[in-house]
């Protein structure tokens, strides 16, 4: 999930930390956002997120599949809405993959301070770096954009009321840095698989972000 970093030490979302060249960085963790409470163990399996299908109408004589409308991988004229939010309820898996598709969305489409309340919880280190990063972006009109290979997958492995942690491992081949005119003005590639520790706070009743750090990186390429 962007945005990432050339120095892959430190996670996308968890933070750009150094992304090739651009003075972006961030590296979240927990910080000032409450204590939780116990978290106790799950053993929910690892689930692999489900890329779009495209829809099938019938009628009495025909079956027409629509064709999907190709969205741009980043944009600079507020044409791409942001993706659905889920950040209330149970459903784990659903919440993380939402919450990054929104971070991945709004650092490749409209990095704004007032959405980022939307991710991250506030009075945390991540809701801090993730405002910086994001404020650089807007400021120097850039987009970043991550490229992934296959799907990811995610493992629960603990919940309580107000918190639950995940393991994400992500198969990201690329981070890409655009300016106004869409040309690549930075760029890292990578090799292999990236696992994260990921740990999601209760925020005024919905899930936000609080701490994602990297267990193994991939292998940056020449």
């Amino acid at each position: 999930m962007a945005p990432y970093r050339a120095d892959v030490g430190k996670r996308a979302y968890v933070g750009l930390v150094a992304f090739v060249g651009a003075s972006i960085g961030l590296v979240a963790a927990c910080s000032g956002a409450g204590t939780p409470g116990a978290i106790s163990p799950s053993s929910t399996a690892p689930t692999a997120t489900v890329r779009p299908r495209p829809t099938t109408t019938r009628s009495a004589t025909t079956s027409t599949v629509a064709t999907p409308t190709t969205r741009p991988v980043f944009s600079f004229d507020d044409s791409v809405p942001p993706p659905e939010l889920v950040n209330t309820g149970n459903d784990y898996v659903a919440i993380l993959a939402s919450l990054e598709s929104n971070v991945n969305w709004e650092t490749a489409h409209h990095p704004d301070l007032s959405l980022v309340p939307r991710v991250a919880a506030n009075g945390t280190k991540f809701f801090t770096t993730f405002s910086s990063d994001v404020a650089s972006l807007h400021k120097l009109h850039q987009r970043l954009v991550e490229t992934l290979g296959l799907p990811t997958t995610y493992t629960i492995t603990s919940t309580s009321q107000n918190a639950f942690s995940a393991k994400v491992v992500e198969d990201i081949d690329a981070h890409q840095l655009f300016d106004s005119t869409g040309h690549v003005i930075d760029e890292a590639r990578f090799s292999g698989l990236t696992t994260y520790s990921d740990l999601l706070v209760r925020d005024n009743g919905r899930w936000r972000f609080a701490l994602a750090d990297v267990i193994v990186a991939p292998e940056r390429l020449p």
